[in-house]
């Protein structure tokens, strides 16, 4: 059997046989010195897999993060669009607003300077009567 099986098995470290009186101590030293290597290899493979690992998150995130900020760049470059073709369609409104409103003031103008009047009906209508040869003009309702 061997003298780390011995050791290990030993529930103190006074049991453990030894062929020589010295030997024993020397084979106690050796074990705790590879013992003590041995939790130092755990401890630092440990250390290197966490490091590893934080590493790989840390990019997993940055990943992450830069793919939700081009997404959210899109959308807001979509946004622009729709608020500039809106935009423009207001300008379009405005300028038939404005022709409108220049239509209905000189409809005013005509009104009340020339004196013209908007009619509901139509005023005269063209029809030959057959036979007649003249054509008759019908006036509007309230007699004009």
């Amino acid at each position: 059997m061997s003298l780390a099986l011995e050791w290990k098995r030993a529930s103190r470290p006074e049991q453990i046989p030894s062929h020589a009186p010295g030997e024993g101590r020397r084979d106690l030293s050796r074990l705790a010195e590879r013992s003590r290597r041995a939790r130092f290899a755990r401890r630092a493979f440990l250390l290197s897999m966490a490091t590893v690992l934080l590493g790989v998150t840390v990019l997993f995130a940055t990943l992450f993060v830069q793919d939700l900020a081009s997404r959210c760049e899109m959308k807001a470059r979509e946004v622009e669009k729709l608020v500039q073709q809106e935009r423009l369609r207001q300008e379009e409104l405005r300028a038939a607003l404005a022709e409108a409103e220049s239509v209905r003031e000189m409809e005013r103008v005509a009104e009340r300077v020339l004196g013209m009047v908007r009619g509901t009906d139509p005023v005269r209508v063209m029809s030959e009567v057959p036979g007649d040869g003249e054509s008759a003009i019908r006036m509007a309702p309230d007699g004009r």
